[in-house]
């Protein structure tokens, strides 16, 4: 009687992993989902669009620290470049024109050593690789003795590519 309890638990427990593995069979398929990214992108962001440097009373030069915020985002190495639009500063006041000189407005990158004088051509401010960065403009501006009073304005342009 042992023997045939034996044989039957036996028995049992072989239908049940036979059970166990039929509904426990699987099958896997791999699919490979493919993409393509054509060509370069570039996000140029420059904050705020208008800066005041202030007023000069007795011919102090004029210096504004982290006056813009850059931003770039791109997928692929990028440049950024700066010029003044149209290569004169704009004058607005009860005497002559001054044609006062581009290069008396100066620009460099926060925490930079030196200002460059700015230019009516394309100048290299900073460049990078795919990503996201940010960084902050510095002006100054040097006053003349030739400048008269009046209001002064240069327009600046920020332009960024990928090469």
């Amino acid at each position: 009687m042992r023997r045939l309890t034996l044989r039957v638990l036996a028995l049992a427990l072989a239908i049940s992993v036979l059970f166990v593995a039929v509904w426990a069979a699987q099958d896997k398929e791999e699919v490979e989902a493919t993409w393509t990214v054509e060509g370069c992108w570039i996000d140029l962001t420059v904050v705020p669009p208008a800066v005041d440097l202030g007023s000069s009373i007795n011919g102090e030069d004029l210096e504004r620290l982290s006056a813009n915020d850059v931003a770039v985002e791109s997928n692929c190495k990028w440049i950024v470049e700066i010029r003044e639009d149209d290569g004169k500063i704009i004058y607005k006041g009860d005497y002559p024109d001054p044609n006062k000189p581009v290069s008396d407005f100066k620009w460099r990158m926060n925490g930079t050593a030196e200002y460059k004088d700015l230019s009516a051509s394309d100048q290299q401010v900073t460049e990078g690789g795919p990503g996201s960065y940010k960084f902050s403009m510095d002006y100054m501006v040097d006053i003349r003795l030739t400048d008269p009073p009046g209001k002064y304005a240069a327009q600046l342009i920020y332009t960024g590519t990928t090469p």
